[in-house]
């Protein structure tokens, strides 16, 4: 068996299976796709902040919008970039609606080619991932092996992968307050 990050091999100890019989290997990134990427000087940065995901409920990409209403009142031109599609889109879309969001929040939908969204999250200032369940976690890895910062939630496996703030911020799961303020 093989595991791809200590988070995910206590699960399946818990589960039952053999601790000695599980490998564990993390998952990485193709630095040479990273070095393709040219850098965006940070005052030529497109978005203040963007997200990359499938949208898909436990991924909370609801969380950052909510956290987005409330860096508005400070940052009134703040810019957000979804990368994904999935089932809840059209929630999402109608929650950047309620709360006026339209001119701060973009939807990218689904983009295939790699190379295009790593170099989107190469415009950004800062990466968010505020997922509520994760193997691993390659975007934030992907953000930080170009530069960029990340703020993530706080479940065990985006805390091990980001050793536990060094790689970035992390804030408490759902809590779109603490989001906000990290």
């Amino acid at each position: 068996n093989i595991s791809i990050s200590n988070s995910t091999t206590m699960k399946l100890v818990k589960a039952g299976v053999d601790p000695k019989k599980i490998r564990m290997v993390h998952c990485g990134v193709n630095l040479l796709d990273i070095k393709r990427i040219i850098p965006t000087p940070y005052k030529n940065k497109k978005y203040d902040v963007c997200l990359v995901n499938r949208l898909v409920a436990y991924k909370k990409t609801e969380i950052a919008i909510d956290a987005v209403s409330i860096l508005k009142n400070e940052f009134p031109n703040i810019k957000v970039l979804i990368v994904g599609q999935g089932p809840v889109k059209k929630n999402l879309e109608n929650r950047v609606k309620k709360l006026n969001l339209q001119e701060n929040v973009v939807f990218a939908g689904y983009i295939k080619n790699h190379t295009e969204v790593l170099n989107l999250i190469s415009k950004c200032k800062i990466f968010c991932f505020p997922s509520s369940a994760e193997g691993f976690g390659i975007a934030p890895i992907e953000a930080a092996a170009l530069g960029v910062p990340s703020v993530t939630s706080d479940i065990p496996v985006l805390k091990e992968i980001g050793n536990n703030g060094e790689a970035g911020f992390i804030f408490r799961l759902n809590d779109f307050n603490d989001l906000a303020s990290k």
